[in-house]
């Protein structure tokens, strides 16, 4: 009878140890499921910038372009101002600045540009009596300049 009542004893023990390890490897799994959805909610609200090309690398871009526009002549306007604004085009072609507050931007876009981000990068050169304006639409993704005051 010893014998039989060590057997049930064991078999309990051997249960109840199977089925706090079942909790266990449950408890954790939905541990490990919590951490992964937090992590993937915090990689959404910290995703990186909608574009890769900062205000000050698009108008570098664009000043080197009117340096090497073919009338221009540094030595006689060498003064110059550039004011960039970044530009989201919509869905439709119609862009969007926001880098200071939201405001319609008067160009309509090809569908090419839907969904993107564009830096409008505008320069004056000027000097005594004398100014002359360019301007230039560049990716904010590639830093590529796809547009100019001569092309569009």
């Amino acid at each position: 009878m010893d014998k039989q009542l060590q057997t049930k004893s064991m078999s309990l023990i051997s249960l109840l140890t199977l089925c706090l390890f079942a909790v266990g490897i449950a408890f954790g799994a939905i541990v490990l499921y919590q951490q992964l959805e937090v992590s993937t909610a915090n990689t959404q609200v910290l995703a990186p910038q909608a574009y890769a090309v900062s205000k000050l690398e698009a108008e570098k871009i664009a000043m080197d372009q009117a340096n090497n526009e073919l009338y221009r002549d540094s030595a006689e306007l060498a003064n110059e101002t550039v004011h960039a604004k970044l530009v989201y085009v919509t869905g439709n072609g119609v862009g969007f600045t926001i880098d200071n507050g939201l405001g319609y931007y008067s160009g309509k876009f090809n569908q090419t540009y839907d969904n993107k981000y564009l830096w409008r990068v505008d320069i004056t050169t000027f000097d005594n009596g004398g100014s002359a304006d360019y301007w230039y639409i560049i990716d904010a993704n590639t830093g590529r300049v796809i547009g100019n005051d001569r092309s569009l």
